[in-house]
């Protein structure tokens, strides 16, 4: 009787590490499918973020096709100097690439470069946006401005880059109106010494809505 008393103990004992054994199992199963859960939540935030992302504004930063006709139509009138489009609706943040054409009429091979500075801003009801430091320069600051050199009678449409900043000076924000830039073109008279080329100065006004 004794021995068999032994026996069931024996038993007890080895049936009761199978089962801590089992328990161990689906508790380890369970843990690996809460990792599996958790990558799927984090993927299907990630995912709902991207799709609320706001559109952005206009990003034109490199000339089109038609930027590039429009200017080569207008030397086509004989203008030395043409402008593509010499009026444009724009939003603070916006960027977009207008093209300049540039014809050499002098007799000689020449070196030309773009000189662009804003002329005039005004906006309903004021008569006149002040601009007095160069923080509008940062409204052409994607601009590289290489000296280009045409032989007599060659032309080329080089792109004007317009990016509307949010201020006009360090104490003028942008706000609805329109601001007129002088897109100026200066040839190398002599080594060094740069002469206006477009005495009427053409001129480009951005809208801001």
């Amino acid at each position: 009787m004794k021995r068999l008393f032994v026996l069931l103990a024996v038993l007890s004992l080895l049936l009761a590490g199978c089962s801590g054994k089992d328990d161990q199992q689906v508790i380890s199963g369970n843990g690996a499918g809460g990792t599996g859960t958790g990558a799927s939540g984090s993927t299907a935030t990630q995912g709902s973020g991207t799709q609320t992302t706001q559109p952005q504004g206009l990003m034109v930063t490199t000339l089109s096709a038609q930027e590039q006709k429009l200017a080569e139509d207008k030397m086509k009138t004989g203008e030395r100097v043409a402008v593509s489009t010499s009026m444009k609706y724009l939003n603070v943040g916006d960027v977009y690439t207008f093209g300049v054409g540039i014809k050499n009429g002098n007799p000689t091979t020449n070196n030309f470069r773009l000189k662009p500075n804003l002329d005039d801003a005004k906006s309903p009801g004021i008569s006149n946006l002040i601009h007095t430091d160069a923080t509008i320069d940062n409204w052409l600051a994607r601009n590289r401005f290489d000296t280009i050199q045409l032989k007599a009678g060659e032309s080329r449409v080089v792109p004007l880059i317009i990016e509307v900043g949010p201020e006009i000076s360090t104490s003028s924000k942008t706000v609805p109106g329109s601001y007129t830039f002088e897109v100026l073109v200066e040839y190398e008279s002599s080594p060094r010494f740069w002469d206006r080329y477009n005495d009427d100065g053409d001129l480009l006004t951005i809208k801001i809505k």
